[in-house]
């Protein structure tokens, strides 16, 4: 990949309060969610690989994490997933950072790597599905924590209007999802939506 070699993070520091449990350590086919979305970013061409893992207390997955994987906390509690990309863009040793939500069980590294074709250095690439982004599946410049930074200093926490002044100042792209590739974005987030043979 030359001068496109990513950095790859995890952004894995939410409390799992609608889950009720910490999603980063359910299974797929027996493996923690976690340490398989580590495993996509390292099929995806990321050497360089880190895990957000908020602002309180780490939760039990984080003690599976390879040594060689960098786990970073953000700067203030309650500030969402921009606070966790904030700190990941800040950390990250490549010019472009692919970055996944922990919670994403069908993902696949093809995927990921079809977003980095798409991206240039300084420029990253975000998923449009059903007229949103999908800001936490996408490749961004590492140069685009300033602009987190500054948001939160403003409060201003969402991600999507983040990823829009991106696009609109020309450091993001959008990239259209295809109909086959929405799966990839199947989301665990409440018991309901595991699946039967999940424990519970």
């Amino acid at each position: 990949m030359g001068a496109l070699t990513p950095s790859g993070a995890v952004i894995a520091g939410g409390r799992s309060i609608r889950m009720g449990r910490d999603k980063a350590s359910l299974l797929v086919h027996g493996e923690p969610l976690l340490l398989r979305q580590l495993r996509l970013l390292a099929e995806a061409g990321c050497s360089d690989r880190l895990v957000s893992s908020g602002a309180s207390a780490p939760g039990p997955a984080l003690a599976l994490v390879p040594d060689a994987v960098r786990i970073v906390a953000d700067r203030s509690a309650d500030a969402g997933p921009l606070a966790g990309l904030e700190r990941v863009l800040t950390e990250a040793r490549h010019e472009l950072v692919i970055v996944i939500a922990v919670d994403l069980p069908e993902l696949e590294a093809g995927f990921l790597r079809t977003l980095l074709v798409d991206a240039r250095l300084g420029v990253g690439v975000v998923p449009s599905r059903n007229g949103q982004h999908e800001p936490l599946v996408a490749v961004y410049p590492r140069a685009a924590a300033a602009e987190a930074l500054a948001r939160l200093g403003r409060g201003e926490f969402a991600l999507r209007p983040f990823v829009q002044a991106g696009i609109a100042a020309g450091w993001m792209r959008e990239r259209p999802v295809a109909a086959d590739e929405d799966r990839f974005f199947t989301n665990w987030n409440r018991p309901e939506d595991l699946p039967p043979a999940q424990p519970r």
